[in-house]
């Protein structure tokens, strides 16, 4: 597996970075079913999550659902996750954030 897709979804200020990190750092990891959607715990569902628990604290501002974030994201990803993982394209990076 290949890091396909790097996309930056917010600018923290040096306040909001520490505000965030006080609310990651208390965000548990050791559920078994996600709050929000009931997903299955994975790494993946823990980065919704944490995202959406940022939202709520006014911390980011999510431009719209993560579910409807996520699937515009895979969508990218598997655009060119053959490409990348063989070697012919290197991954992308997307610093300019959601419309």
């Amino acid at each position: 597996m290949s890091l396909v897709l790097a996309f930056k979804l917010a600018s923290l200020s040096t306040s909001a970075f520490e505000a965030c990190k006080s609310i990651l750092d208390a965000f548990p990891f050791d559920y078994s079913h996600s709050p929000n959607t009931g997903e299955p715990f994975s790494c993946r569902i823990w980065v919704k999550d944490a995202l959406v628990e940022v939202h709520k604290n006014g911390i980011i501002v999510l431009p719209r659902d993560i579910s409807v974030i996520e699937a515009q994201l895979l969508e990218r990803g598997y655009s060119h996750k053959d490409e990348v993982e063989g070697g012919a394209d290197n991954a992308e990076v997307d610093n300019n954030g959601l419309d």
